[in-house]
């Protein structure tokens, strides 16, 4: 999992609705990618690097900050994710006045990375088993073992007996049919969960395709 401009505003948003400090998200080359200053972005932390690299907490008091580049006073704490250093939370202000936030904020920052990583792997999940549903209706380049070794990796069972039907979509509560229409009526037909396997048809564009278990 890697730390993304787009999670490092969840973290920085999310965690200064909880404190009233400045909060930054370095990579984990050590560079701002998220920041309650926005000034601050893109700029090296030193004191971020010591954190990655030693794996523990820095504190940096105003005269330490003096002697290091892009360093406020502040205490910068690593974000692990599956045991590996993926970045560093910090949060700006005396190192005294802040101790107490410093737990709290490293858990928001993992616990936005956990649910980002989540949604990933649903994601995948998703757009893998559409297309396996693809390369079973129509003309495939992959063998049968294949096809078995991919639904074998998605925990499918392909000896389930399925009756396969094809939805003809021509609008959706009277609009005009569009992509985002077949994503809502793919979602529907997916949940609540029913095993069913669904897939927008790649060459019409305006047909479903559920693979649907029977017994």
């Amino acid at each position: 999992m890697q730390l993304t401009t787009v999670i490092a505003k969840q973290i920085v948003e999310r965690s200064m609705k909880i404190i009233k400090h400045s909060v930054n998200v370095m990579d984990e080359y050590g560079v701002i990618i998220g920041s309650g200053d926005p000034s601050r972005l893109n700029c090296r932390h030193e004191g971020a690097i010591l954190a990655i690299n030693e794996n523990r907490i820095v504190e940096i008091d105003h005269a330490t900050a003096q002697q290091l580049r892009g360093v406020k006073a502040g205490i910068n704490l690593p974000i692990i994710f599956q045991n590996n250093v993926i970045g560093v939370v910090g949060i700006s202000g005396k190192p005294v006045d802040i101790q107490q936030y410093g737990e709290l904020v490293k858990m928001t920052a993992e616990l936005i990375i956990e649910q980002a990583a989540l949604m990933t792997e649903i994601q995948w999940s998703k757009r893998h088993k559409e297309e396996l549903v693809l390369q079973l209706i129509q003309p495939s380049d992959l063998n049968t073992e294949q096809l078995y070794s991919i639904a074998e990796r998605l925990e499918l069972d392909l000896n389930q007996p399925r009756i396969a039907t094809i939805i003809k979509v021509d609008s959706f509560n009277g609009e005009n049919l569009s992509l985002t229409h077949l994503q809502k009526l793919v979602h529907l037909l997916e949940y609540p969960e029913r095993d069913n396997l669904v897939a927008i048809s790649s060459v019409t564009l305006n047909e479903v395709v559920v693979l649907k278990p029977i017994t």
